[in-house]
């Protein structure tokens, strides 16, 4: 990999041009960049390489033009190379893929973000990576849409009106889009993650045997949400709130895949198993009692109480491994909880998030 960059004062030939350059020099390259300037696209890329496509979002293009003849100059260059270009509404990737190398970085392929702009960008040389950057820029390839006629005459009717009035030209809509969502649990919380719940949890927590309890719970529930990537909006997972004896359930479907007991003098952390399990095997591990969930009023899968200290939840290697064994088989065997509706994100959010546990924790 190889970084660039200019530094202050920077003078002579611009580093992002000399290696753009060399990487696309003969070349058949894949460009993806919603700003282009028409002269570096044409004097430096197109004459370099040897063939090319381009996926940019023509409205950012053709809007980012401050004149009537920069947006001509563009659309005549676009109807030119219309073969060799699409519409990729809303892309805002920089980058150029050869045969050996990836460019990738903050950069568009204008005069001004090559000689002027504090721009960073790296080259990539690994074939595993450029691989993958080949198959997401041909996934949105297929995806996105072919310059038609009338979508440059929609341009054309654009550039007559653009000295008048800042209309927008709304050349086209793309035939698919990334409907993803901001994290949930950030600092400046969602409705989910609220002061109000925040305050509950602590108070909570309070009645809890001690930090070291809470961490060492915590810890283990979020190896086992980690290796088998359980999201909060998860329709089999329910985290919840046990208010008769301050216990903190986790389940998966119908049943608890672990959970706890402290009152009294029967201190006990129970676990999930796996139905065929030795039950003499996990004795040094404190077993005192075995379960059973029942299916169809019959013993199915066993549930294990093990006698431990609360304030350090050490579990033999092969205990863990049969535990998350069992939890696997619950998570292929369910759809969703009919608990679901118990769950608390704040309580994922808890387990999951060690910056946030250690805020609440602070605060108890």
């Amino acid at each position: 990999m190889k970084i660039i960059y200019h530094l202050p004062n920077q003078k002579g030939r611009s580093f992002f041009d000399i290696n753009i350059s060399n990487l696309i020099k003969k070349e058949k390259i894949k460009i993806a960049c919603p700003y282009i300037s028409i002269n570096y696209f044409e004097d430096v890329i197109i004459k370099l390489s040897s063939d090319f496509q381009l996926l940019t979002d023509i409205n950012a293009l053709i809007k980012s033009k401050n004149t009537k003849k920069e947006i001509e100059d563009s659309c005549k260059l676009l109807m030119k190379y219309k073969e060799k270009i699409k519409h990729c509404d809303s892309i805002h990737a920089k980058c150029i893929i050869s045969s050996k190398n990836v460019f990738l970085g903050s950069a568009n392929f204008t005069d001004s973000a090559i000689n002027k702009k504090n721009e960073l960008s790296i080259i990539i040389d690994t074939q595993e990576e450029i691989k993958e950057i080949n198959k997401w820029f041909d996934s949105w390839w297929d995806e996105s849409k072919t310059l038609t006629d009338l979508d440059f005459e929609n341009i054309l009717s654009y550039s007559k009106n653009k000295i008048d009035s800042p209309i927008t030209p709304n050349i086209m809509l793309s035939k698919t889009s990334i409907n993803c969502h901001y994290d949930l649990y950030s600092d400046k919380k969602s409705d989910l993650v609220t002061q109000k719940n925040e305050e509950y949890l602590i108070n909570f927590l309070k009645h809890n045997k001690d930090i070291s309890f809470i961490n060492s719970y915590c810890d283990l529930a979020k190896k086992v949400i980690e290796k088998f990537d359980i999201q909060d909006d998860d329709p089999r997972l329910c985290i919840s709130f046990r208010e008769d004896n301050y216990r903190i359930p986790i389940t998966i479907g119908q049943r608890y895949i672990m959970n706890y007991n402290y009152l009294g003098t029967n201190e006990n952390f129970s676990l999930i198993m796996n139905i065929n399990d030795q039950y003499d095997d996990y004795t040094k591990d404190g077993l005192i009692r075995v379960t059973y969930f029942q299916k169809k009023n019959k013993d199915d899968v066993p549930y294990f109480r093990f006698k431990k200290d609360l304030n350090n939840l050490i579990f033999d290697d092969k205990t863990i491994k049969q535990w998350e064994n069992a939890v696997e088989n619950e998570l292929k065997r369910c759809k969703k909880s009919s608990y679901k509706k118990h769950h608390q994100s704040i309580l994922y959010k808890f387990i999951t998030d060690i910056n946030f546990r250690k805020r609440i924790i602070s605060e108890i």
